[in-house]
């Protein structure tokens, strides 16, 4: 098995690919693997800065067909089942040994034809497929509130809650192709001067996730960090920094 040489077919959105990328890189530069990537033509300039091994790893741009309502130039991912005749195309000509991919549920009957092995493998965990991919289940602008936020039967977790006010993105990624409307509501006064404290630029929002509770040890790690980082630009210790009432 050392010496054999497969050529690995890898048909991912953009932050996939990068992962894919980093792995792949190494498996070739060991195995002398060949491995061409299938992915927007707007995301090849991200990602041939990081192929180190270009005489093993190759990119095929596809044509993504524009959205009514998206900035022209702009790619979506609901509308990657429109590349399949782009795809079949390629895999017919390159005839690769195995087909790693993360959207396209026709794939396998693409590879199965060509005597090819296919295997869907995302970054997207389970819970979130449970949800938006249940059988029977399909979001679209249409659906109501109630719809949207109600989740599948058998859903595996009793924790996971749909928000009223997160519906309407849940819609508009679910192969609508259609853009959220951008929230009309004012930031609350309190945050408003928060923020006003420090200068443009200088402000990192990092978000968890709604259904994420961190674990005490992670808090804590968290903490520690800011504390190392020293406080921010305008204040002279953390807690300054801090709203009021945390």
């Amino acid at each position: 098995m050392a010496s054999s040489k497969f050529h690995i077919e890898c048909l991912h959105g953009l932050p996939s690919a990068i992962s894919f990328l980093t792995f792949t890189s190494q498996t070739s530069l060991r195995r002398g693997h060949r491995v061409s990537f299938l992915l927007p033509r707007g995301a090849l300039p991200k990602l041939q800065q990081l192929n180190h091994h270009p005489q093993l790893i190759h990119f095929f741009p596809l044509v993504i067909p524009h959205v009514d309502g998206f900035p022209p130039g702009a790619e979506s991912a609901s509308v990657m089942d429109k590349t399949r005749d782009q795809v079949e195309t390629i895999l017919s000509s390159l005839r690769p040994y195995i087909v790693f991919f993360d959207f396209g549920r026709w794939i396998p009957l693409i590879t199965r034809q060509l005597g090819t092995k296919s295997i869907n493998c995302s970054a997207v965990n389970a819970y979130s497929f449970a949800f938006l991919t249940s059988p029977g289940r399909r979001i679209t602008l249409k659906t109501t509130l109630e719809e949207r936020i109600r989740l599948p039967l058998a859903y595996p977790s009793t924790t996971v809650r749909i928000k009223r006010h997160e519906a309407p993105h849940i819609a508009g990624l679910n192969d609508t192709g259609a853009m959220p409307e951008t929230p009309a509501a004012q930031l609350e006064e309190k945050w408003d001067k928060w923020l006003n404290k420090f200068q443009p630029d200088s402000v990192m929002y990092c978000a968890f996730g709604n259904q994420i509770t961190l674990q005490k040890e992670q808090f804590q790690e968290m903490m520690l960090g800011f504390e190392l980082s020293g406080p921010p630009e305008g204040c002279s210790t953390i807690e300054e920094a801090l709203p009021e009432g945390v």
